[in-house]
């Protein structure tokens, strides 16, 4: 995934924050990482299970990225909850 196809999903079309936008794929894979066994093997030998996992990333960073001000927010969505949790489940 690169940070163009980052953008496209945030509808982001200036390049001011990159930076933040590299931050939060890295955030947001480590997460995945550490919430999901096996996660780096499934994603290098599982073409179906990258594809939900990089949906999941998706919904992550612009989850982070449009919600970065407000400190009331303790929890990722119900919707990425359930993606994360689909991963977890993997076979």
């Amino acid at each position: 995934m690169t940070i163009d196809d980052i953008k496209t999903y945030l509808r982001v079309d200036h390049d001011d924050d990159d930076t933040l936008i590299s931050q939060l794929e890295k955030t947001a894979d480590a997460y995945l990482a550490s919430a999901v066994t096996d996660y780096s093997s499934h994603y290098e030998n599982d073409e179906n299970f990258k594809a939900s996992a990089d949906m999941a990333k998706l919904a992550i960073i612009a989850e982070l990225y449009e919600n970065r001000n407000d400190e009331k927010q303790t929890d990722y969505s119900f919707t990425i909850r359930s993606m994360i949790t689909q991963l977890q489940y993997w076979e």
